[in-house]
């Protein structure tokens, strides 16, 4: 013999919709924010590879058209690594003004 009691409760599951809804909102806020952060991090590195190819064919301009050595490209390539930054200009732009100066003939220290 089963005995059936009704249970009554005051409990309103208002405040449990208001808080999933609210966990929802933020997970969706939390995947926007994701996919931001990878545009970004993807963003960085494109322009990454892109400076990189520009630097090396700044030196391959160089090779090819002054008509240096190998040895005095990598010792022109180490030298706008560093006077780059040191003047808070791109590693690029150091290459390409020292494309300009090899061009007239400078060479070696002088170039640098």
């Amino acid at each position: 013999m089963a005995i059936s009691l009704p249970i009554v409760s005051s409990f309103d599951n208002k405040g449990i919709r208001r808080a999933r809804g609210a966990l929802q909102s933020f997970a969706n806020f939390a995947v926007d924010v994701g996919k931001i952060a990878a545009g970004a991090v993807s963003a960085v590195a494109v322009a990454g590879v892109r400076e990189a190819a520009d630097f090396e064919r700044s030196f391959a301009t160089i090779r090819g058209l002054v008509g240096l050595s190998a040895d005095e490209v990598a010792k022109l390539e180490k030298a706008a690594r560093e006077i780059g930054p040191a003047y808070g200009i791109a590693a690029t732009e150091a290459a390409d003004a020292l494309f300009f100066i090899t061009s007239a003939g400078l060479r070696g220290a002088d170039a640098t």
